[in-house]
């Protein structure tokens, strides 16, 4: 015995005559809806019964409720429909744990980790894998955290994050000199398509001349301090100039996370077609973080960091914590941390999807023919960046943008096809 939905459309019935299975598809598709079909098999027979949506054959009667059944909303006390909005329990007692040290999230623990082909963590000698970190970088990277986490500094950030009173979502992104011109491209992008985005976007200059640019362009920007960039990085990937950038997003987003605000952390070689945010609000319901997709092995898994969104809630505050606590042994790629700490045994209650590629899409050629008719966005991912916005006509940084600065445009007197910056 058994039984299975079977759309009305698609019905037929090997066995029965023509006229028996129009009758049944007929009687299936009367109200709209699909019906269930138990079949039951007797010796070599096969009968089909129709069962209604009620789940009783027709022409029998329902048994009766219990009165002591309650139905679907009634009977809840103050404190369970307060626990209905899951926003409401907390990671201890539903088991999520709050930030991982590096002992305890024990990446090169081969008894701990799952590992995965190429994976980046491993070190014999040391679970916490510090030992087998470049010492250059752990030294840089224990530098800027401290100075990021100076109280002067810390209050003149609170200060800024403080301007956004009102709104709900920012938007976060860091520079430097040398990739200037791909932030002003989505400044113009914005501009081009109708967003006002000075009015939710936090910016980190990583150099004096980018923070320069930024205020003049009228956006709310974090000065460099003594926590510098190379200017003349253009945005090359597999450098560890591209961590240090990243590296100050995150410390910065668990700063703005802490106020309550939602986020959107994405790469400043990224245009908007459209605002995001309607779409990312209504999709993110029941989800903690979405993020772009990169079907790359080498990324540890799906997960693009080159455009994040990230809800406000006790889980991702302790995910955000957990990657700042690990960047000491992050080295150049971030994209392998998130995932790494994503799929971590102690944080799978984490809900994430990836974003659809045809809304948030990756561009990834130099040449291309696409158009993406129904992108919100588009991400030049890797190298060759400013190729990639002008083969699909996302390059909007001209002399027709307010903000467009001729000594700023390192494509000038290039044909755009030449341009592979």
């Amino acid at each position: 015995v058994g039984s299975s939905f079977c759309a009305p459309s698609r019905l037929s019935c090997e066995g029965m005559g023509s006229e028996e299975a129009s009758k049944l598809r007929s009687a299936a598709i009367t109200g709209g809806r699909p019906w269930i079909f138990s079949f039951v098999i007797s010796g070599l027979a096969l009968t089909l019964v129709a069962i209604g949506e009620s789940g009783i054959i027709p022409g029998e009667k329902a048994a009766p409720i219990p009165n002591d059944v309650p139905t679907r909303n009634d009977n809840f006390t103050p404190f369970e429909r307060e626990m209905l909005n899951i926003s409401s329990w907390t990671n201890t007692e539903t088991g999520f744990p709050g930030s991982l040290s590096l002992k305890e999230a024990a990446l090169c623990d081969p008894h701990e980790q799952v590992r995965l082909k190429g994976d980046l963590y491993t070190c014999e000698d040391d679970p916490t894998c510090l030992k087998c970190t470049n010492a250059g970088y752990k030294d840089r990277v224990n530098f800027q955290i401290e100075d990021w986490n100076q109280e002067e500094d810390k209050r003149s950030r609170y200060s800024l994050y403080k301007k956004f009173r009102g709104r709900d979502t920012l938007v976060l992104m860091a520079v430097n000199l040398g990739q200037i011109h791909l932030w002003l491209n989505w400044v113009c992008s914005c501009e081009a398509n109708g967003i006002e985005p000075r009015d939710m976007t936090v910016m980190i200059a990583t150099d004096e001349n980018a923070y320069d640019v930024i205020v003049k362009a009228g956006f709310v920007a974090i000065p460099p301090n003594n926590h510098t960039i190379s200017p003349q990085w253009g945005g090359r990937q597999g450098r560890h100039d591209h961590s240090y950038v990243n590296n100050l997003v995150w410390l910065s987003a668990i700063e703005i996370l802490s106020l309550g605000y939602e986020l959107i952390l994405h790469d400043v070689d990224t245009v908007w077609k459209k605002n995001p945010l309607p779409f990312l609000r209504n999709v993110s319901t029941n989800l903690d973080v979405l993020t772009q997709l990169a079907p790359v092995w080498t990324m540890m898994g799906t997960a693009n960091t080159g455009f994040v969104y990230l809800k406000c809630n006790a889980r991702v505050m302790a995910f955000v914590q957990t990657l700042i606590n690990l960047i000491p042994i992050k080295e150049t790629s971030d994209q392998r941390l998130f995932n790494t700490v994503l799929r971590h045994h102690k944080m799978r209650q984490i809900r994430w999807m990836n974003l659809p590629d045809r809304l948030f899409p990756r561009l990834l050629h130099r040449k291309s023919s696409k158009n993406y008719p129904h992108a919100l966005m588009g991400h030049a991912v890797s190298n060759s960046k400013t190729r990639k916005l002008t083969s699909v006509g996302m390059y909007y940084f001209n002399e027709s943008c307010t903000v467009y600065n001729e000594s700023l445009d390192v494509c000038k007197g290039l044909d755009m096809k030449d341009c592979n910056l």
